[in-house]
């Protein structure tokens, strides 16, 4: 659904799909950016460096719940948008053309560069191959841009915080909502058993797990789930000490977070109530995602973005919202 329209500040956004699985993925590869759009995401003819990748099915399920909530919310929202399309259709028949016209031609150029960087008459010297290149980054960088313009599609931006945790920018088309919506994202991946483990932190285990309270046990090993930290102790044959009396749980944290997702997020707040409060979430969020899922957590309430309660107090700074904003109410439940 966001094929050509979904961007991050980490780099370049493109579509992966396995035949063979038909399990699509937003792609992320890691690009500089130049006036607000991306100039290079290459290394080389075909190398590229991945930043990270989401399924298609769950990013586009969690917006299109989003829009789902705001129709539901918000009554007269189609005939808004239906009234706002009509008004500008006699307006837009030759800017149409224009478009297209420049769209064709963008093709062209990288077809034509393609070609010449894969299927050379002669072999192509470095210069030449890196003057091709440049030319071919910034022609598909203006094609994104005129398929932009012609959906009219505003933003939808998504920026990695951590293995686990992303951050979604929506600035909604006009009729939808009044300012920009902002989700957590938490991806229940599976964990990376490839990582090795080194003498220092093996010793560290022997140091803090039998008796360290679960979050110092993390923040000394920040780069470890606990579920990780669980199967180390089994290999170094370590026990758990610790006793806690009462019904509720030691740890506090569920098995899949690490405490580099914790110190991620905490960066969006300010204050250290907003970073307990924004904790809680996290841990909320990885305790209903499934592996394979992603799960959300919109910041805002429905009120505040959408055009029913456009008589609610609103504040024309929305793009803090993007930055620092404060939680709103309980995490949403799985979708």
């Amino acid at each position: 659904m966001l094929h050509g329209f979904l961007t991050s500040s980490d780099g370049a956004v493109s579509l992966y799909s396995n035949i063979e699985d038909q399990n699509p993925h937003y792609l992320c590869n890691e690009g500089s950016r130049g006036d607000g759009w991306e100039m290079k995401n290459r290394i080389g003819i075909f190398k590229q460096r991945k930043v990270w990748s989401l399924s298609c099915w769950e990013l586009d399920r969690i917006i299109l719940a989003r829009l789902y909530d705001l129709v539901e919310h918000d009554s007269d929202m189609v005939e808004r948008i239906k009234a706002f399309w009509e008004s500008r259709k006699t307006d837009e028949v030759d800017e149409r053309h224009v478009l297209k016209e420049q769209m064709r031609k963008a093709q062209e150029q990288i077809d034509r560069l393609d070609k010449l960087l894969t299927k050379p008459a002669r072999p192509l010297t470095q210069a030449t191959e890196e003057r091709y290149l440049a030319r071919l980054n910034d022609a598909e960088a203006d094609l994104a841009r005129l398929q932009k313009k012609q959906a009219e599609v505003k933003e939808v931006k998504l920026d990695m915080l951590s293995a686990h945790l992303f951050r979604l920018y929506i600035a909604w088309e006009n009729g939808i909502a009044v300012r920009p919506d902002v989700a957590l994202l938490w991806r229940g991946i599976t964990p990376n058993n490839s990582e090795a483990w080194t003498e220092e932190e093996d010793e560290i285990m022997r140091m803090y797990y039998p008796d360290k309270p679960q979050i110092e046990v993390m923040q000394a090993l920040p780069r470890f789930a606990w579920n990780r930290i669980l199967e180390r102790a089994q290999d170094l044959n370590i026990r758990r000490t610790i006793w806690h009396p009462g019904p509720h749980s030691l740890n506090l944290y569920h098995r899949t977070v690490r405490y580099d997702d914790l110190t991620a997020v905490e960066q969006l707040m300010q204050g250290e109530e907003e970073k307990q409060r924004i904790r809680y979430i996290v841990n909320q969020l990885a305790q209903q995602t499934m592996r394979g899922s992603v799960s959300a957590h919109w910041f805002l309430p429905l009120d505040s973005i959408s055009y029913a309660g456009i008589g609610a107090a609103l504040d024309d700074d929305a793009e803090k919202f993007y930055v620092s904003a404060f939680p709103y109410g309980e995490p949403r439940p799985a979708l």
